[in-house]
């Protein structure tokens, strides 16, 4: 069973469990990556990196355009784990 990330534990209990219809769609791939949440920020394989991929810590200042092939990775600037994977 997967782990749920806390917002989107929030967002199934604000909603009786239910799953919204507007739910964000997976258009970049992140949803087959969710495993890295939890992992050092050592262990994005290389494969990731490219041009439709930004990694970057939860310090570092990004633009917030929504790009929906983008994959983002992001880790936590302190323990330097992955927090979150996701489309934009």
């Amino acid at each position: 069973m997967k782990a749920l990330s806390a917002a989107a534990l929030a967002t199934l209990m604000m909603n009786g469990g239910a799953v919204a219809a507007d739910a964000p769609k997976d258009t970049c791939g992140a949803a087959q990556h969710q495993s890295l949440v939890g992992q050092p920020v050592s262990a994005i394989p290389r494969s990731l990196r490219g041009p439709n991929v930004r990694i970057y810590s939860t310090a570092d200042a990004v633009t917030q355009d929504y790009v929906e092939t983008r994959m983002n990775i992001v880790w936590d600037a302190k323990t330097y784990k992955i927090v979150r994977v996701t489309c934009g």
